[in-house]
């Protein structure tokens, strides 16, 4: 796979550096991000809309006899509505923030909770690269970039997760390794969980 030099800060990603500090901000921003939102939006109005009937004593599922069974059923229906509405705008409005200084790096997402915060102890990285993942749904193919690192027992954790494009992956592994002086080495498959539909390769 060929490699690229990403001096350049990709529109997604700002960069504040000193001299005891590199804070990378990686914006999730997608504009398709919207319609998870709106379907969320949809979703929850159409299943609030069947428990309040639930309430009035009409029937609200016809093949569901028991009304509080069906009741049941909608609110669960309400909570997956909260929940794609929660995923929406999380991926709308959320920042992940990687902290880098001689001792540590940090790992942030705000301002919505979402998995992935990490406090990582510097000393105990060897190297960083990217792993391509690859998604198959109805004859399409979309990939996704997570950034690792290697520690030097041999494991590997993940840094940042489900970038949408390959120079976004690059330049934080790259801006990362040069800050910390890292110099960029090949990671062979044998140091690493191999995992199905994933490619691990450098950007450095």
């Amino acid at each position: 796979m060929t490699m690229y030099n990403y001096s350049q800060e990709p529109e997604s990603i700002t960069v504040q550096e000193g001299y005891h500090q590199l804070i990378i901000t990686y914006r999730w921003y997608k504009l398709n991000y919207f319609l998870t939102l709106i379907q969320g939006i949809l979703c929850l109005a159409a299943f609030i809309q069947l428990f309040i009937e639930s309430i009035a004593d009409r029937p609200i599922l016809e093949d569901v006899k028991n009304p509080i069974i069906a009741t049941f059923i909608v609110m669960i229906m309400i909570a997956g509505g909260i929940y794609f509405i929660y995923i929406g705008l999380a991926k709308l409005l959320n920042k992940t923030t990687i902290e880098v200084n001689p001792k540590e790096i940090l790992v942030r997402i705000r301002p919505l909770h979402w998995k992935g915060q990490k406090d990582i102890v510097r000393a105990a990285v060897q190297q960083f690269f990217i792993e391509r993942k690859t998604k198959r749904y109805k004859g399409h193919i979309t990939y996704t970039y997570d950034v690792h690192f290697i520690t030097h027992s041999g494991n590997y954790y993940t840094l940042i997760e489900g970038l949408n494009y390959n120079e976004e992956a690059q330049f934080i592994e790259q801006k990362i390794e040069r800050y910390l002086g890292i110099e960029n080495q090949p990671v062979s498959m044998d140091q690493t969980h191999e995992e199905s539909n994933a490619e691990k390769y450098f950007g450095g």
